[in-house]
């Protein structure tokens, strides 16, 4: 046990060395003189971004998990962890039964939902967002 608590903290030191190591080298950089041109400098915080997103365990923005930690505080915010975990589970036992017995039904009526969801993304579409500008980006891809 105790090797491993040894194993443990070079790997923690070399963490916070490779962190000072980024926010140092970051602050050079910054300090260099006026005759970068602009390229240079996005191209450097781009390349520090994915170096730190890398360091950090990640390559992409973590956006969906913070949307979906939030939808949990707010659900949780309404009952206690027991009543949410009673409830899954129930459904987890009950849903697939009551599909089985009712397989027809539920699918004609998903079949029916399916198509009136379209109907309405497009009014949606049609009113809303087609109304909202499009970056250059979206353009070109487009």
């Amino acid at each position: 046990m105790s090797d491993e608590h040894k194993h443990e903290e070079p790997a923690g030191e070399s963490v916070m060395e490779k962190i000072t190591e980024k926010i140092h080298g970051h602050d050079s950089s910054s300090s260099s003189s006026s005759s970068d041109t602009d390229d240079d400098k996005k191209s450097s915080t781009s390349s520090l971004k994915t170096k730190v997103f890398r360091l950090f365990g990640r390559e992409k923005p973590v956006h969906k998990v913070i949307a979906g930690l939030w939808v949990v505080s707010i659900v949780g915010s309404w009952c206690n962890f027991l009543t949410l975990f009673y409830i899954v589970f129930v459904l987890l036992h009950t849903v697939p039964v009551i599909y089985e017995k009712y397989e027809d039904r539920v699918d004609s009526f998903s079949e029916k939902a399916w198509a009136e969801i379209k109907k309405q993304y497009a009014v949606f579409d049609a009113k809303v967002l087609s109304k909202i500008p499009r970056s250059l980006k979206d353009k070109k891809k487009a």
